[in-house]
């Protein structure tokens, strides 16, 4: 079954690992990053949704803001991946949660695209070209 790496950074770097590589890899506070191994399609979608609650705790308890998708091991997307995509943004975003997509490849983006994914277009602003750029973005959000 598809699982989520948790991500921290390399410190002073714009490097983002596994958490449990290296001791001095650190999450960032108020951000979950989670790269995710596998497409989204119909056979996993639901477990992803599922597991990404039991790791964030989508009732806040957990002081987070931004969850952070690290998409760049992840070649496609179907209409179920992209509709449960679309629950997970509007309902993280409905207890102040911003989730923003790192990594996207032309491919998936495509697939977001066609399957109207964007037909908000401010949901293009969850876009981001890499984790780093990602994690700067819900900081000077924050601020």
């Amino acid at each position: 079954s598809p699982s989520y790496t948790v991500l921290g950074q390399l410190p002073d770097t714009d490097v983002y690992i596994d958490i449990d590589a290296y001791e001095e890899v650190k999450e960032i506070p108020g951000i979950k990053i989670f790269q995710i191994n596998a497409p989204i399609y119909y056979a996993n979608s639901d477990l992803y949704s599922s597991a990404l609650k039991r790791k964030t705790g989508v009732n806040g308890s957990e002081n987070i803001h931004t969850v952070i998708l690290d998409f760049t091991q992840v070649n496609f997307m179907d209409s179920v991946g992209v509709k449960t995509l679309a629950g997970i943004v509007k309902e993280y975003g409905d207890v102040g949660i911003y989730v923003y997509l790192a990594g996207c490849s032309a491919q998936v983006v495509n697939d977001l695209t066609s399957n109207r994914f964007f037909e908000n277009p401010a949901l293009k602003e969850l876009l981001f070209h890499s984790i780093h750029d990602a994690v700067l973005g819900s900081q000077v959000r924050e601020a």
